[in-house]
């Protein structure tokens, strides 16, 4: 996949809007753990084989509505799949950020493997989080599942 490519973070604010789609996971509502931290082997996995073998065989995922949301028209029927989308942010120097999020029902926000964010909530309500981001290569992972 030639198209995607990675962020560079100049201290100015970006709209991330480019994803690396690294697939999704059959999710029950009464299955989902809201409070679990942990990155899935699924995700985990996919990361590896795109560090290790590069973005060539993932799908590029950019649907964006007039508002600048993503708004996964092509999913016919989202429900009760976490969708993991992929992507990274190069920085020229080790700094702290904010980053402002409106996602799904349910969402979770990994950088470097760290969560940093899990909301439960409608498409309008935004989250602001502080982000360390390291010199180099920062990976952003965000898990959103309708119930």
């Amino acid at each position: 996949m030639s198209e995607y490519k990675p962020y560079n973070y100049n201290n100015k604010t970006m709209l991330i809007e480019r994803y690396i789609l690294l697939g999704e996971q059959y999710c029950q509502p009464e299955e989902y753990d809201m409070f679990d931290m942990q990155m899935s082997s699924f995700a985990v996995d996919r990361i590896a084989d795109i560090t290790e073998n590069g973005y060539e065989s993932y799908k590029l995922f950019t649907e964006q509505n007039h508002e600048l949301l993503n708004s996964f028209k092509s999913y016919p029927d989202p429900n009760n799949k976490k969708i993991l989308l992929y992507t990274e942010v190069y920085s020229k120097t080790k700094t702290q950020i904010i980053i402002n999020i409106m996602c799904a029902k349910w969402g979770k926000l990994w950088v470097n493997g760290k969560c940093l964010s899990i909301h439960h909530n409608d498409w309008a309500t935004p989250y602001y989080v502080t982000v360390y981001l390291k010199k180099g290569k920062n990976v952003f992972l965000l898990s959103v599942t309708w119930g």
